[in-house]
């Protein structure tokens, strides 16, 4: 390519077809000639002795930046070759022309390949239903055993909207609505617990000590006992206790079962026909120090304690236990 410039610049016609074996002919017939040659493209200065060939051309020029991977790419420039023709000293004939370096390729004007796409994150699984929260919500007719609403109920598992299933309490059983109703055909136990009798003898009774004054001051204090009575007949009694203010006797005083079924039913039909009697133990003269006549209900037998007072007997307290 230099060469075919330099034979242009000089106004010699140009040979496209010459072979580069006969470049050295055409060199020495222009030296004798006695033209000279243009030393820019050729690498040829004057006519002299032989001289070497002349050196390569130039180095490649450099490629263009290819596109960051992902990125779209962006394309080199083309690189541009710059030949340096090689120098000759002496010799007849001039060194070869420098060949041009080759022309740097460009860069791929495509990019890097794309970053393959995420997998997607896999989901969870669906999640399961939630358990059952018994309550009064979603147990209104009957009771809860942990998560489980129980509607058809037992005595040992009643309650009722959603409440925890609960045992009745002996002498107790569950009815339909799931509340725990006194069961009027069992059998109780009646206990005289305690009093505290007044000093003295109500006025409406005379006033005065419970028993006659003696040289001993505690004399004067009543001996008490504590007795069941049906129409005022004596069915069962307590000890009595000597010389108190203060009796405690906690003992059973329900007549026998071959006289009264002792039962809820019983006790609740019959009440006025039944009292607590409490007396002063005097031989064959007992006296009375108060009567009550209780009148119960199933409030008294869930509670299982009552109380009395009167004018003589201050809290007079009774037991009722179940007797099954």
């Amino acid at each position: 390519m230099g060469f075919r410039r330099l034979l242009n610049a000089g106004g010699i016609a140009p040979l496209i077809a010459i072979p580069r074996t006969h470049y050295i002919l055409w060199g020495t017939l222009v030296l004798t000639m006695g033209c000279s040659l243009d030393d820019r493209g050729l690498g040829l200065i004057r006519a002299s002795a032989d001289g070497s060939v002349g050196t390569g051309g130039g180095t490649l020029g450099a490629g263009g930046t290819g596109g960051n991977p992902g990125d779209p790419g962006t394309g080199g420039a083309t690189g541009a070759g710059t030949a340096t023709g090689g120098t000759e000293t002496g010799g007849a004939v001039g060194g070869e022309a420098g060949v041009g370096g080759v022309a740097g390729v460009g860069g791929d004007g495509n990019g890097g390949e794309p970053a393959d796409a995420g997998t997607a994150v896999d989901t969870g699984g669906q999640g399961g239903s939630a358990a059952m929260v018994c309550g009064p919500t979603t147990c209104p007719r009957g009771c809860c055993n942990g998560n489980t609403c129980l509607t058809a109920r037992t005595d040992q598992m009643c309650g009722n909207s959603g409440s925890a299933c609960l045992p009745c309490a002996p002498c107790f059983q569950c009815n339909p609505a799931g509340l725990c109703d006194l069961d009027l055909s069992a059998l109780w136990k009646m206990t005289c617990v305690s009093t505290v009798v007044a000093p003295m003898k109500p006025e409406s009774e005379g006033g005065g000590t419970w028993d006659p004054a003696t040289s001993d001051p505690q004399d004067t204090a009543p001996d008490p006992f504590c007795e069941f009575q049906i129409k005022e007949i004596g069915q069962r009694d307590t000890d009595p206790i000597k010389n108190t203010f203060t009796p405690v006797w906690n003992q059973t005083i329900n007549p026998p079962r071959n006289v009264v079924p002792f039962t809820a039913n019983w006790l609740i039909s019959q009440a006025g026909s039944w009292s607590i009697l409490v007396a002063d133990s005097d031989g064959m003269n007992n006296e009375e120090i108060c009567q009550v006549v209780p009148t119960l209900t199933s409030a008294d037998f869930s509670a299982g304690t009552i109380a009395y007072t009167t004018a003589a007997c201050v809290n007079l307290t009774l037991r009722l236990t179940c007797d099954q």
